[in-house]
């Protein structure tokens, strides 16, 4: 990936962040704070949440830079709400987004770095 391609990719993901609305979908600005490890990532990645409300369900979606979902977990009602760990060897190198939903409300966003 080129720089100038590298800078209008984190200049995207920036200007997403500090909107309230991406991909149609409204972003809640609660303290949900999430943490991905490791990345950039070659294979099993986890995404750890502060969740505020262990009542709540929480699901995560990710989505290539042009917006295509690449993957969706169902609810997640599991003892450990904590974390979401899926593996992305199979995924194409680049940058995708992330989107924690409580409940069907988008908390908390960030960027996965997949590298191969």
């Amino acid at each position: 990936m080129s720089r100038i391609s590298f800078l209008f990719l984190t200049l995207c993901f920036l200007a997403l962040t500090q909107t309230s609305y991406a991909w149609g979908g409204e972003i809640e600005k609660t303290p949900i704070i999430s943490n991905v490890s490791p990345n950039p990532s070659r294979a099993v990645t986890t995404i750890k949440i502060n969740a505020n409300n262990t009542n709540n369900n929480y699901r995560l979606e990710v989505y290539d830079v042009i917006g295509n979902p690449v993957y969706t977990t169902t609810n997640h009602q599991n003892a450990d709400k904590s974390r979401f760990v899926f593996d992305v060897s199979d995924w194409e190198g680049g940058m995708y987004f992330y989107f924690v939903v409580e409940n069907d409300r988008r908390v908390s966003t960030g960027r996965i770095i997949v590298k191969h």
